[in-house]
């Protein structure tokens, strides 16, 4: 599989999901979406997003709209084969999230 979830990231977005959607479940849907498709474009790109400050090896996607961030890490790269990276999904972060 080249795109991997922690259970960490699963947790934030459903946390986000749920949090939007009080107000507007469609918009929640928007975001979501956002981020799936952020994250599915990791595995043809995954070094668009610059090194996180944290953690070895981890890497920072923000994105756009909303002032998300994609935590990340490249598990292989593929694509000199003609393939895609594995790229897992470490965290998700809302805007104004902190470290630490």
């Amino acid at each position: 599989m080249a795109l991997r979830w922690s259970d960490s990231a699963i947790a934030d977005l459903k946390r986000i999901q749920g949090y939007i959607a009080r107000d507007s479940p469609k918009e929640a849907q928007r975001v979501v979406g956002t981020v799936f498709r952020a994250a599915e474009g990791l595995v043809t790109l995954p070094f668009v997003g610059h090194a996180g400050p944290d953690v070895e090896g981890e890497r920072e996607r923000p994105l756009s709209q909303g002032g998300y961030v994609l935590l990340y890490r490249v598990i292989a790269d593929h694509r000199s084969r003609g393939g895609k990276a594995e790229v897992e999904i470490v965290r998700v972060l809302g805007p104004g999230w902190q470290r630490g």
